[in-house]
């Protein structure tokens, strides 16, 4: 048994975790536990981003062109904070590289083959959140062995809904694709975490039920290139300064 204390250190852990995972599913859970963090930091960092943003968001709220270019410009700005934090945590990430198409956040681990991909989408309707998993899951993965897992991050800017509401609705919209009737429909969907019915699967990973309240989900299909489970894991991040009623 090992009698070093620092051996029980939940940060030492973490980080034997990150640098050398037995696993690409240790891979997948520390690099989880990972963005969790940033994401926290980044949203109690809210005001600041906001900050260089806000007067010109209020001048192009009546120019939809204008306010989709610069949402744009946000999205990339968050993203590149994103990769950078990945970095400093030993992570070979990078923002807008191509892999059959530009990837928001793509991210490796030197010496090893695993890959995990993310998309973000600022949110404007589960439509445009459909966009972005369709870009992932048809183009830029391949559904193999060591890159079978994927991420969906919704930033949350200009918006009175509160994020489980969104994360409902984006729910919904991917269990409207899995049904036949939809053109591009998914084969073997499930949905699984606090906004739906908790799985077994779910409740195995998630033993702990204050973490099944977090404004996440996960999900899984039949990939379409290689046919086998992919898996992913949609966030949100709340960026805005106020919420209003």
């Amino acid at each position: 048994m090992l009698s070093n204390p620092n051996y029980n250190n939940p940060k030492l852990l973490r980080l034997m975790s990150r640098l050398h995972p037995t696993s690409y599913d240790m891979f997948i859970e520390t690099l989880y536990e990972d963005i969790e963090d940033i994401l926290k930091r980044l949203a109690k960092d809210r005001a600041a981003h906001l900050r260089k943003y806000q007067a010109t968001f209020d001048a192009s709220k009546s120019v939809d062109k204008n306010k989709n270019d610069l949402f744009k410009i946000f999205e990339d700005d968050i993203n590149m904070q994103i990769v950078r934090s990945l970095e400093s945590k030993e992570y070979e990430a990078s923002h807008d590289k191509f892999s059959n198409g530009h990837v928001d956040i793509y991210v490796e681990l030197e010496g090893y083959p695993y890959i995990w991909f993310g998309e973000s989408k600022i949110w404007g309707g589960a439509s445009d959140i459909d966009g972005g998993f369709k870009q992932l899951n048809n183009a830029y993965s391949t559904g193999d062995d060591d890159e079978c897992c994927g991420g969906i991050i919704i930033y949350v800017v200009d918006t009175q809904l509160a994020t489980n509401d969104i994360l409902s609705s984006w729910a919904e919209m991917l269990l409207e694709i899995k049904t036949p009737k939809v053109s591009n429909s998914i084969d073997d969907l499930s949905v699984s975490c606090a906004i739906c019915d908790v799985t077994d699967w779910a409740r195995k990973k998630y033993s702990d039920q204050k973490s099944l309240r977090r404004n996440r989900f996960n999900s899984s299909h039949k990939h379409p290139s290689s046919g086998l489970p992919y898996h992913m894991r949609h966030f949100t991040l709340d960026l805005r300064h106020e919420r209003r009623d």
